[in-house]
């Protein structure tokens, strides 16, 4: 075959392709054409000048193979001797790779042998039990292969070793050298018909691009074309498929196309020489371009005509056997069907039809099967079929979810129908078809990936008897287990992240698209040497491996697996396939739902504060968790906001419902809030402003909220609420208490104004706000969820050690209370709870005078403020706070009242505080050049890292930090 080549980026997917290839191809072909195909693809994979592959026979090292230039020289490489130097020898004899240059004096040249090329590489490939010969590679450059194509070589190695495991070389093959040195082969004749089909094979390429199909002699003949006139077009090789075939074999190719995978399709040969002929085709596409058209397919094809036939008559023998065997719903239409049923009943599939339109005499028997599967009774009947003058017996046996249909040959009455009932399958009867509908039942109420894990583990599993079951999801090129039953973490640990091309059952199934049953660990390690410790690993000895298929496309896999050899008789086989399309479309639903309700909790917990701010005032942790499965995002949320003064605004809401609106609602709410405590408002007006803004809302929105304020210096908290449960306190060594509060309508409801309360808190009191989420279950009131609330935190905080440098684990806190509160039963709504420790400031670092009201004062406030700076060791800010002061102190005196009050507080920054008795609100404005007073505030701003100004409950007060030297406080 005429070379082909890659670049960097697609040599990689060019040589998996050929692996997989020979993969598929080693299941059709003997063992000399499969190491023929072997040695094509190693040459062209190295880009190398010829290629060799040797048997081992005893002693010698018989020759079975060639490509390229080493045909020429075929002869001299015949019977080699087992000991002898030569590359393929020394492979042979040491059990790996060996390479050589060959330039003059090497071993290759002493021999005599010749040797194409400049270098020869040779890796060795094993039996069942030992090394059985080795693949030869000739290169054009003196250089060893590179790490990728040795990797691809010992793959290709591994196959072959596979391969021979468990079907080793035909030991009465023999060969003769004719026409110029190129080998000719003949085998042995085969007794049966599967050797014939594996002798008839050969292999193809086919460049779409390029509009070229290149084939072996033996392709092009099967096809009924000439190798010497062949002319390597597309049309020409597609035009030997028989048209009623062709759009068959188009489908296949697009679907492969379509999903990246491989294709393998069964079709009839237009040749005038063998009308019946008919060939299976296997192609596997080399994707370089990862989700375009493939750049090349290769692939297989191999006469199938024998097999074909001898499959047909082993249908029409399964045919000739009586009774038959159906499953229908609560509907009466038919979920499962036997062979021998459809046979009797017409021929078609029955699949979603109503039982009493699959023939007269069932459906003179309506009423009588509604009414016996009503007062759950089984009902026997005779009846007759169209095209038979045979009597056959309808028994409906009735179940809880579904009902079992059998039809049985012969009278009620007679002795043939003991003799036959046994192939009416009574033991299926009444428990597999309830286990039947089980799982449909199930499957259509699953909501989640894990329920229908859940639904096949209670319901397939036990329908028919297995003891292990393995789910797994593609995801991207990877195959990602997603539930398992009846196996050890450690063994799912290694099938979990297995690529869709690797050789595995999982892999081959999913490419192929048809499920792989598995009878016995033996068969396993057969098929599968290179995974040979796993049957032992996970204690199994049968396999059924089911591609899961929904929408015309593969989204994973399943695996029954069973602790004896077991193998499924068709009609086992035949419902398994069957309930596994079932199972592919609830679970590509459920993944979909998945993904969904993933990208709903994202977005609600990215909405939500990503970590807490570290404050003077508080030390806080908070805990969100969301619904139990089934339910979607909520609109809880939770806030920790700096105020100025060291002060701290604490925030727990809840918007009503559950949706991705109510999470866009709750996001917009506490963008609303941060604005609001920006401009330090006080609790029960930010809750009318917030009732006022909820209210433009699209839609008829409510939600709860409390927002509460901590003054560390006086150690007093202010706390309003619209609708939502009250906060919780725990004073050190105490147990925990909810103070009264006088209940408000939630936001989008009330009516305003707000009450605030205001609680004096002890230091390191732990204050707890939470939602309702936290509390009510179906089971349990408000009343009954505040009580148990305030047991947890009780137990909990007292029982905790937490203590690790001063700071409280109140991480540990909120995880223990919504562990203990939500494990009970399953949670309809999603919760948050906040949890902060109170402190209080030293009073060292406070400090306040009363000024006079007339212009001395700002000489007076520069001085105090100079001589506290000394005391404080913040002399560097000296200068600055004075005119700040100053400045601050003027203002009042000119524009405003008294009495005025200067306060200084040594927290994270240096704060300066100017009260006065005003409720006038201080702006900056651009002063003219002619302007002799309006730069002052435009100096405060100057100076200061943060000011600003806030009402009183006797006025206003004018705020400035500065960071302290050495620190960088939080903007």
């Amino acid at each position: 075959m005429e070379k082909t080549s890659a670049g960097p980026g697609g040599k990689a997917h060019l040589d998996t392709t050929r692996l997989r290839l020979i993969s598929a191809a080693s299941e059709v072909l003997s063992g000399s054409a499969l190491l023929s195909l072997a040695v094509g693809d190693a040459v062209a994979a190295l880009n190398g000048v010829g290629g060799m592959g040797h048997l081992r026979d005893d002693r010698v090292l018989r020759l079975l193979a060639t490509d390229g230039a080493a045909c020429a020289d075929a002869e001299a490489w015949e019977g080699l001797s087992a000991d002898s130097p030569a590359v393929p020898a020394v492979a042979v004899q040491e059990g790996h790779a060996v390479w050589r240059s060959l330039d003059p004096g090497a071993m290759g040249t002493d021999m005599g042998l010749p040797m194409p090329g400049d270098c020869v590489v040779a890796v060795p490939f094993a039996g069942a039990y030992e090394v059985r010969g080795a693949l030869t590679v000739f290169l054009d450059h003196p250089g060893p292969p590179d790490g990728g194509e040795m990797m691809f070589l010992k793959r290709l190695a591994a196959l072959l070793s596979r391969h021979l495991a468990r079907s080793p070389f035909d030991e009465t093959q023999s060969q003769t050298l004719t026409d110029g040195n190129s080998l000719r082969w003949h085998p042995a004749p085969e007794p049966d018909s599967a050797g014939a089909s594996k002798r008839n094979a050969g292999r193809w390429e086919w460049e779409p691009c390029a509009d070229r199909v290149t084939a072996d002699d033996k392709v092009i003949r099967m096809a009924g074309l000439a190798p010497d006139t062949f002319d390597d077009r597309a049309a020409t090789w597609f035009s030997a498929v028989h048209p009623s075939d062709a759009p068959a074999v188009l489908t296949a190719i697009e679907q492969a196309v379509t999903d990246g995978l491989s294709f393998t399709t069964t079709y009839r040969i237009r040749s005038p020489v063998n009308r019946s002929l008919r060939v299976e085709a296997h192609g596997v596409g080399d994707f370089e371009n990862q989700g375009g058209a493939p750049a090349r397919w290769v692939g297989t094809v191999r006469d199938v005509t024998a097999s074909t036939v001898e499959q047909d008559q082993i249908e029409r023998d399964a045919s000739a056997a009586p009774g038959g065997a159906l499953a229908v719903d609560d509907e009466w239409q038919v979920v499962y069907a036997d062979s021998q049923a459809e046979r009797l009943l017409g021929g078609g599939r029955l699949s979603a039809r109503k039982l009493w339109s699959l023939a007269p005499d069932i459906a003179a028997l309506r009423d009588r099967c509604i009414s016996a599967a009503a007062a759950g009774e089984q009902l026997e009947s005779e009846i007759s079929l169209p095209g038979t003058e045979q009597l056959y017996r309808l028994r409906v046996s009735p179940g809880r979810t579904g009902t079992a249909v059998s039809i049985i040959p012969g009278r009620m009455d007679g002795v043939a129908n003991r003799l036959a009932e046994p192939f009416a399958l009574a033991g299926w009867g009444d428990r597999r078809a309830l286990l039947i509908g089980n799982l449909t039942e199930g499957l259509a109420q699953t909501l989640t990936v894990r329920d229908v894990v859940q639904a096949m583990i209670a319901h397939l599993v036990p329908l028919f008897g297995a003891t292990g079951l393995v789910v797994a999801a593609i995801d991207g090129r990877r195959l990602r287990v997603v539930g398992s039953f009846g196996y050890d973490p450690s063994v799912t640990d290694l099938l979990d992240g297995m690529t869709v091309d690797a050789l595995s059952p999982a892999a081959e199934v999913l490419r192929d698209r048809r499920p792989l049953f598995v009878t016995s660990a033996a068969e396993y390690v057969e098929r599968y040497p290179h995974l040979a410790y796993l049957p032992t690993l996970g204690h199994k000895q049968a396999w059924a491996f089911l591609p899961l298929i929904a929408s015309g496309r593969p989204v994973g896999y399943c695996a029954l697996t069973f602790d004896t050899p077991r193998s499924l008789v068709e009609d086992e086989r035949t419902l398994l396939i069957a309930l596994s399309g079932l199972v592919a479309h609830a679970f590509e639903r459920a993944r979909l739902y998945d993904a969904e309700h993933h990208r709903a909790e994202e977005l609600q917990r990215g909405l939500l504060p990503r970590t807490l701010p570290a404050l003077l005032a508080v030390t806080a942790a908070a805990r969100y968790v969301p619904a139990g499965p089934g339910t979607e995002v909520g609109g809880d949320w939770y806030d920790v906001i700096p105020l100025s003064s060291e002060r701290v605004a604490l925030v727990v809401g809840d918007v009503t419902g559950h949706g991705v609106s109510e999470a866009v609602t709750m996001a917009r709410l506490r963008t609303a809030v941060r604005t609001l405590a920006d401009l330090d408002v006080p609790p029960e007006e930010l809750l009318t402003r917030l009732d006022g803004l909820i209210t433009t809302f699209e839609g008829s929105i409510s939600a709860s909220c409390l927002y509460a304020v901590y003054d560390p210096t006086t150690c007093v908290l202010s706390f309003a609420s619209a609708g939502h449960p009250p906060v919780a306190f725990l004073h050190p060594g105490g147990s925990a208490y909810f103070p009264p509060l006088e209940p408000n309508p939630p936001l989008g409801l009330a009516l305003p104004p707000f009450s605030t309360v205001e609680v004096v808190l002890p230091p390191e009191s732990l204050i707890v706000l939470y939602t309702n989420g936290l509390l009510q279950t179906p089971a349990t009131d408000i009343d009954a969820g505040l009580a148990r609330l305030g047991q947890v935190l009780t137990r909990t905080a007292t029982a905790a050690a937490p203590i690790v440098d001063g700071i409280t684990h109140l991480d540990a806190l909120c995880r223990s209370v919504t562990g203990t509160l939500l494990s009970d039963e399953p949670r309809h709504d999603d919760a948050v709870v906040l949890i902060a420790r109170s402190h209080a400031m030293d009073p060292r670092d406070i400090v306040s005078w009363s000024l006079p009201e007339n212009p001395v004062a700002a000489g007076q406030a520069r001085e105090l403020a100079r001589n506290q700076l000394a005391d404080w060791n913040l002399d560097e800010l000296s200068m600055t706070t004075e005119l700040l002061v100053s400045e601050l102190v003027g203002n009042v005196v000119r524009h405003a009242e008294g009495p005025i009050n200067l306060r200084l507080l040594r927290g994270r920054t240096l704060i300066c505080e100017v009260s006065d008795g005003s409720l006038t609100t201080p702006r900056i404005r651009h002063a003219g050049e002619s302007d002799e007073g309006g730069r002052g505030l435009q100096l405060v701003a100057a100076l200061a890292h943060r000011w600003g100004a806030r009402f009183t409950t006797t006025g206003k007060c004018i705020w400035t930090e500065q960071r302290r030297p050495g620190d960088v406080a939080e903007a």
